[in-house]
């Protein structure tokens, strides 16, 4: 079944912002939008020991993803926040003990989800509720994706401290220009879902003449590898017109590591899942937490990807309504009594004997622990200025605290990465990704391997042919053990070709501590040819547990030499193996040489060996490079509408006429339909009254209601239905306009930590609605499953055939209302309206 639900609406409003073809061209185009959030399920994974694990990811809090609220009730007010922190990616594990089915999920006493962000699955502390409402635990109130838009608002008094602003700020365009939208898709590379969140900022609400207006979009992307770890992508993209200079993006994560709604509690009953010591990855590969009880380990990978974050810091947390100007002056009477603040991510750590303002000490001296969001003097939260890394690059010993000496104070655990700081052009994107890891520790513990630098499918390593060694760099841990033998495999997955790579070996107390033992070898590569290779690992400890299997993928490429040489390195493809493209759409890159040619005359392309169309034409050759990167962004491939294999041809011609030639192979697959709607359906405006309207049709002013069938030919038609929900009284509109202040700025208001003040709920009236009743054909009909269309049957049709059922829904479809109380009312109602495709019978 495909489901599309949207909202449709009594009044006109235009935030129609994506359109239906833009996204049709995200990615490989298989992407599913909703209005609902939910649960996306990773590999099960059974330990030796008879547990058994599986991983969640979802955005905001485990317990709205579970029950499938809407995001436009998870959008709803919370005082000056909202209700969940929709850009808070996050993930959990669900364990099941010996003897109990993963299955039965939370139903079996047996089983147990473990998150680790403070406010998700968190409901049940009940002892936090004392806190003002924005920051009460629920939600994940405190863990965001931010960026320096707001900088251009209210400029900061120090370029290089810039202010920023939470995207829960309510009622304003800086902070969420509107709803954002959420979509979903299987991974075809993993075969697990996957999931999208996609949001609009605005400096300003409106228009002004001579005041530029810079628009930021941002795209979230969660996913699994093989092994269940969850990569997150964060993707800024400059949608405005104009340059937003000094531009950086944050990821801001405030941890806690929780078991059933609550913090982690100790055998001793106290809580062990917050204020923890932040300890390096070693290598520079990240950071991770461990419960006081050693039940639970979370781990952060910041460098395994083309895009890690510039900087990132273990310090304390932030909140995700709050806007500040970065750094501020303030000037007294003729220059007496100047003063300077700086503010998150920025913000000056404390001494512990310093008194505040209103009065409260930075530090409590009863648990011995920095007061939220404090760190200690001479540390920042998170960073002394743009140019500052952080903990990045410090190339510290595995297990080392970060931030801090280990006899240091806690203080609240969280987490601050940023992007590289740039001028971000109309059009272009700043990215940060990482990769998240928790490990529960069961009766008995599976030993953990982690690789380094991995290659993958679309993008292997690569080799020069004829190198003898590959070098092997990676970490284990292993909470019970104190031996374990790592193996590897040569493109094999027989158990009778493992080879050992390394014997690793650590004393009891290391094991109980869990350390990070360091991995440093090589593979000998004789005898191996030009094609991709992979090389999978796998651990075994002293009790016979084994771990995950990791993997890498390489492929080898010529040296240099007088010829010159192209050849396609992402994505993967061969004459046997064709790549399989999701859209009409590829992206190519790959790597070209010429040993001793000063100019290339034309690197080009041709399709199925048709016209030869030019890539880059007198493209010098630099001395002191033995190898160049090309890439051929978004080809077109959409004259190769079916099921066949297809074939493009790389040429590179340099300036003796000497050339070299590779050959890549794609070929499209059956897949399933896809159901796209318009995310708003205007129904006009009128009065409503007891007396039942007039018969009222919708209109459209973007997108259309398409059916697209990439299944194989010869498949059945299939049916798309329309279930029209109750129409609710909208609070869209005393939302948007319950401005504090029109910069937003808290710099100096009761938001600021240090003057924090209790603020007060805004209560949502959901209570109020009308009556409607729905007409097909100038018929009467049920609201629900409505059938407005039939897809043509798919017999020798392209491998992607459009139904476009728009003109039908627009031609056939009316409506009408009454109120439900004998008076007339007024206002914005709202309906959520469900597309869904059931199958037909011939």
């Amino acid at each position: 079944m495909n489901e599309q639900t949207k909202d449709s609406r009594l009044a006109a409003e235009d935030d129609e912002w994506l359109t239906e073809e833009e996204i049709a061209n995200f990615e490989e185009g298989t992407w599913t939008e909703a209005d609902s959030l939910r649960l996306s399920e990773g590999p099960i994974l059974e330990h030796s020991d008879g547990t058994t694990t599986r991983p969640y990811l979802y955005f905001g809090d485990y317990v709205y993803a579970s029950q499938n609220i809407s995001l436009l009730d998870a959008y709803q007010k919370k005082g000056d926040s909202r209700q969940v922190s929709l850009t808070a990616a996050n993930s959990a594990i669900l364990f099941a003990d010996k003897g109990s089915r993963i299955s039965d999920g939370l139903r079996s006493p047996n089983n147990h989800i473990y998150t680790t962000h403070y406010g998700d699955n968190q409901n049940l502390d009940t002892g936090l509720y004392n806190l003002e409402i924005e920051n009460r635990p629920y939600g994940s109130p405190n863990s965001f994706v931010s960026n320096t838009l707001y900088n251009t608002v209210q400029q900061t008094d120090n370029w290089l401290l810039p202010g920023t602003s939470g995207p829960d700020k309510a009622g304003y365009s800086f902070a969420f220009l509107e709803r954002p939208r959420f979509f979903y898709r299987i991974d075809p590379n993993t075969g697990f879902e996957e999931q999208r969140l996609v949001f609009r900022q605005r400096a300003f609400d409106s228009e002004k003449k001579g005041r530029a207006n810079p628009e930021v979009t941002t795209t979230i992307r969660q996913k699994f590898d093989k092994g269940g770890r969850i990569i997150t992508i964060i993707s800024s993209k400059n949608t405005g017109k104009t340059t937003i200079n000094n531009f950086t993006a944050f990821s801001n994560q405030d941890f806690s590591l929780n078991k059933d709604g609550k913090e982690i509690i100790s055998v001793d009953g106290k809580k062990a899942g917050n204020y923890l010591p932040m300890y390096s990855l070693g290598n520079n590969r990240g950071m991770y937490i461990q419960s006081k009880n050693d039940e639970v380990r979370t781990s952060i990978y910041t460098k395994e990807s083309n895009y890690p974050p510039k900087a990132w810091a273990a310090r304390s947390i932030s909140h995700s309504y709050i806007a500040t100007k970065g750094y501020m002056v303030t000037h007294g009477l003729l220059e007496i009594g100047r003063t300077t603040e700086r503010y998150y991510p920025w913000k000056v750590g404390k001494p512990k004997g310093r008194v505040s303002l209103v009065g409260n000490n930075f530090y409590d001296r009863k648990t011995q622990t920095y007061k939220s969001p404090y760190v200690p003097e001479n540390l920042y939260n998170a960073f002394d200025d743009q140019r500052d890394l952080g903990d990045a690059e410090n190339n510290l010993t595995a297990g080392t605290r970060l931030g801090a000496s280990r006899a240091e104070s806690m203080w609240d655990t969280g987490l601050t990465m940023h992007s590289p700081t740039i001028d971000l052009e109309v059009g272009k994107s700043s990215k940060i990704q990482y990769t998240t890891k928790t490990d529960v520790n069961g009766k008995d513990f599976n030993p953990v391997l982690k690789i380094d630098d991995k290659g993958t499918d679309d993008k292997p390593n690569i080799l020069i042919l004829g190198q003898k060694d590959l070098p092997i760099t990676g970490s284990w841990f292993d909470f019970d053990s104190t031996n374990a033998t790592i193996y590897y495999t040569v493109d094999s997955m027989n158990p009778n070709d493992l080879q050992i790579l390394a014997n690793g070996v650590q004393t009891n107390n290391e094991a109980a501590s869990g350390k990070v033992n360091e991995i440093k070898k090589s593979i000998p590569l004789r005898g191996l040819d030009k094609s991709k290779h992979r090389i999978r690992f796998i651990m075994k400890d002293g009790e016979g547990h084994l771990s995950t299997i990791e993997e890498t993928i390489f492929r080898f490429i010529k040296d240099t030499t007088n010829q010159p040489q192209i050849n396609v390195i992402s994505p993967s493809s061969s004459y046997e193996d064709p790549h399989t493209p999701f859209s009409h759409q590829i992206t190519l890159r790959g790597i070209w040489s010429d040993k001793d040619s000063k100019n290339i005359k034309s690197i080009s392309y041709s399709i199925d060996d048709g016209e030869e169309k030019a890539i880059q034409e007198n493209v010098p050759v630099k001395d002191n490079s033995r190898f160049a990167f090309w890439e051929l962004q978004d080809l077109n491939i959409g004259s190769q509408n079916d099921f066949k294999p297809h074939k493009i041809t790389f040429k590179i011609v340099d300036d003796e006429d000497n050339i070299g030639k590779e050959d890549f192979y794609f070929q499209h697959k059956s897949g399933s339909t896809q159901l796209i709607a318009p995310q708003k359906i205007d129904l006009g405006s009128l009065v409503i009254s007891p007396i039942s309207s007039k018969k009222i049709k919708p209109t459209i002013k973007e997108g259309k209601i398409i059916l697209d069938d990439f299944r194989e030919n010869s498949s059945h038609p299939i049916n798309v239905t329309l279930s029209i929900a109750r129409f609710y009284k909208s609070n869209k509109n005393q939302e948007e306009t319950h401005h504090h202040s029109e910069d937003g700025d808290d710099s100096q208001s009761s938001h600021d930590p240090d003057t924090s003040t209790k603020a007060l709920a805004l209560e949502t009236d959901k209570s109020k609605y009308i009556s409607h009743k729905v007409y097909w054909k100038n018929k009467r009909v049920s609201s629900k499953n409505l059938i407005i269309g039939q897809s043509v049957k798919k017999d020798e049709k392209p491998w992607h055939f459009t139904n476009d059922f728009t003109n039908e829904v627009l031609k056939n479809l009316e409506l009408t209302f009454k109120s439900v109380k004998n008076k007339s009312v007024f206002g914005e109602y709202v309906s959520q309206w469900t597309w869904q495709t059931i199958d037909s019978i011939e």
